[in-house]
Parts: C-alpha cells; sequence; structure tokens
C-alpha cells in the first residue's frame, strides 16, 4: 500500500473514533435524558409546578379544586379539566358577582340620595330662587368625596392585581424553563424567559408610574369640571384623550411584545427540532438498529413532555384568568354603577353632576381596558407555552 494510501486510512480511522466517541455520548445523554423523562412522564410534574400555589393569594387558592397543584400529572390533570368546565367558570364568576355586589349596592344608593338633593334643591331654587348655590356646591363636594375614595380603592385593586400577575409568572417562569428543557427546547426557554421578563417590567412601571399618574390627572380634570362655576374650560376632552392615549399605548406595547414572542418562539423551536433531528439522523447513520431504538423511545418521551406542558399551560392560563376576575368584576360593577346614577343624574337634570359620575365611570371602564390587556398578554404566552412542540419528537 502507498504511503498516501495509508495517511487516508489514518485519517478515516481517526474520523471513526471520533464519531465513535461522539455516538457514545450521545447516547449515555440521551439515556440519562430519557430515563429522566420517562420517570417525569409516569411520575411526577417538576417541584416548581408545585409551588406554584405559594404564589397566588388564599381568596383564589380557596377556589381552586384539590389536587391541581399536584406533583402527579393523573392528579393534576383531573384538577386541570374540572378548571375548564363551563359550570366551574360560570359558579366563580357569580360567587365574585355576589362578593362584591353589597359594597356596589351600597354606593349606588349613596349617589342616588346625593342625586335626589341635588335635584330638589335646584328646583327649588328655579322655583323660589332662594335656595343659594352654595348648597349645590356642598352637594357635589360630598359626591366628588364618594367618588375620591372610590378611585382610591380602585387604584389600589390595580396595582395589587399587577402585584399579584407578577408574583405569579415569576413562579411560573421557572416551571416553563424546565419543562422547556425536558423537551429540548433549550433556546426557545431562553427567548421565551426575556420577553416574560420585559413584559413583567412594563406591568411594573405601569402599577408603579403610569397608571397612579393617570389617575390623578383625570380625577384633577373631574374636581376643575365639577368646581369651575359657570365659567370654566371644558376638560372632559382633554381627560378623555389622555385616557385614550393610556390604553392605546398599553395595547400597542403588548401587541409588540405578544408578537415578538409569537415569531421569536416559532422560529426558534424550529431550530431547536432542527438540531435534535440532527442528532437523530447521526445516532440513526453511525448505529441503525439503536437509532431506531432511540427515535422510538424519544417519541414517547415527547408524548409525556406534550402531556406535561399541556397540564401547565392550561392550568396557568386558567389561573390567571381567575387572578384577573375579581379585579375586572369590581371595576366593571363600579362602571356600570357610575353610568347608571350619571344616565338618572341626566334624567332629572342635574348636567354637572351627570358629567362628574360620566367622567369617574369612563376611568373605571378604561382600568378594566388596561388590566385585560396585560392579562391578555401572559395568556397567549402561556398557550405559545402549553401548544408547542417538543423538540425530541421524531416528527
Amino acid at each position: 500500500m502507498s504511503e498516501k494510501g495509508k495517511k487516508i486510512m489514518q485519517k478515516n480511522m481517526k474520523k471513526r473514533i471520533f464519531f465513535g466517541v461522539l455516538v457514545v455520548t450521545i447516547l449515555l445523554a440521551l439515556g440519562c435524558v430519557t430515563t429522566s423523562a420517562e420517570d417525569t412522564y409516569t411520575q411526577v410534574l417538576p417541584d416548581e409546578y408545585g409551588q406554584l400555589s405559594d404564589a397566588l393569594p388564599d381568596d383564589i387558592t380557596d377556589l381552586l379544586p384539590e389536587g391541581l397543584f399536584s406533583t402527579d400529572p393523573n392528579q393534576s390533570l383531573t384538577a386541570t379539566e374540572t378548571l375548564t368546565t363551563p359550570d366551574y367558570l360560570f359558579r366563580t364568576v357569580l360567587s365574585m358577582v355576589g362578593l362584591y355586589m353589597g359594597d356596589v349596592l351600597q354606593l349606588l344608593l349613596v349617589l342616588l340620595g346625593l342625586l335626589l338633593l341635588a335635584a330638589l334643591l335646584r328646583r327649588l331654587q328655579n322655583a323660589t330662587g332662594k335656595v343659594h348655590e352654595g348648597f349645590s356646591f356642598c352637594v357635589r363636594l360630598c359626591m366628588y368625596t364618594v367618588m375620591i375614595t372610590g378611585a382610591t380603592d380602585m387604584l389600589t385593586w390595580v396595582k395589587t392585581y399587577l402585584e399579584r400577575l407578577g408574583t405569579f409568572m415569576n413562579g411560573m417562569i421557572p416551571v416553563m424553563g424546565v419543562l422547556y428543557a425536558m423537551g429540548g427546547n433549550i433556546g426557545q426557554a431562553t427567548v421565551n424567559q426575556e420577553m416574560l421578563l420585559i413584559l413583567l417590567g412594563v406591568c411594573q412601571y405601569m402599577a408603579t408610574t403610569l397608571t397612579p399618574a393617570l389617575c390623578g390627572i383625570c380625577l384633577a380634570f373631574a374636581l376643575m369640571e365639577a368646581f369651575g362655576g359657570k365659567t370654566h374650560i371644558q376638560l372632559a376632552p382633554l381627560s378623555g384623550l389622555c385616557k385614550k392615549w393610556y390604553t392605546s399605548l398599553l395595547g400597542f406595547l403588548m401587541f409588540l411584545l405578544t408578537t415578538a414572542l409569537s415569531v421569536q418562539s416559532l422560529l426558534i423551536s424550529k431550530a431547536d427540532t432542527l438540531s435534535m433531528r440532527g442528532v437523530k439522523y447521526a445516532v440513526g447513520n453511525m448505529l441503525p438498529v439503536v437509532g431506531g431504538a432511540v427515535s422510538g423511545t424519544l417519541g414517547s418521551v415527547a408524548a409525556g413532555v406534550s402531556l406535561l406542558r399541556g397540564i401547565a399551560g392550561v392550568s396557568g392560563v386558567i389561573l390567571l384568568a381567575l387572578l384577573l376576575l375579581p379585579t375586572l368584576v369590581q371595576l366593571l360593577l363600579y362602571h356600570a354603577c357610575y353610568r347608571l346614577t350619571s344616565t338618572i343624574a341626566g334624567m332629572l337634570s342635574c348636567d354637572d353632576e351627570s358629567k362628574l359620575l360620566g367622567e369617574i365611570g369612563s376611568l373605571y371602564g378604561y382600568m378594566a381596558a388596561a388590566v385585560s390587556i396585560c392579562a391578555l398578554a401572559f395568556i397567549i404566552a402561556m398557550a405559545i407555552f402549553a401548544q408547542g412542540t417538543a423538540a425530541i419528537s421524531p416528527t
């Protein structure tokens, strides 16, 4: 054999040794992953999932079926199926409405009493001319005091909800990371974590800066409208413009972030899948029999990981909705109360009071839209997580 042929043979031998070591290493790694994943599929969910109950307030955990946070997939799956039934959702909504209806009715009666008093004073003034404008001023002052108290409570509800949302998602990120890693979606886990942290940052900024500023501006404009006298600037259009800018900006930011999350998750998941297929192709070519066995085993593992991700993702979506529900119900009930009293004030010819009530009522409506937009962004992220395909899937 020529010298050149010997060099070629030695080179080929080195390649075979290298690929042999690589194949053995891959098989050992896949064996570890397979064993771990099969145990997880047949036994437990990640421990981080069992700790999610600590990230939820007591008023939410009391509504949850038993076994939802169990690390046993069978128990958590049964509880998740209970969460998604129409009967459970309907009963939960009704319980929330009944819980806050008493406070709303109390506010409604107070506002109606003040409106009747304002209408009576105005009729007496028109009939006799002896009722001073100061009486009407005092009635509006009482009404505005009630509204200020309600608006302060509203701001507390929104801030509390956003804090709860951040706490829950901070607990959910490790769960998503573990299940992404089990499915081979390492790149997708990194991208989703970065995008969720950005979303949480936006919600934190909204809770600490944007929302209090908007509420303060709108309340100040309403105060100027109520006590500006007969010759005052109409500030209702400016207040409405601020609220529209607020919701439009928030909606645009959430749309931008969720779009980026969707597109990046799709691209990175394809890249992760391609990488895993390259590994399986190499194993199959080097050791066809073992490669076929590994491919079949990975198919079972992928099905198990998909089940676990589905359980965690669907339960996450429902929990996000349950976190939103108390705040949303309160905001909508108070919005309806103020709108109703504004309409009644117009019927009683109390035009100034009607404008004041309408402005405050619209603020509740915009806050309801804002918290819904925030919740929707995280629900989309959880839906992407639940429906994603494991990279180790053979298909």
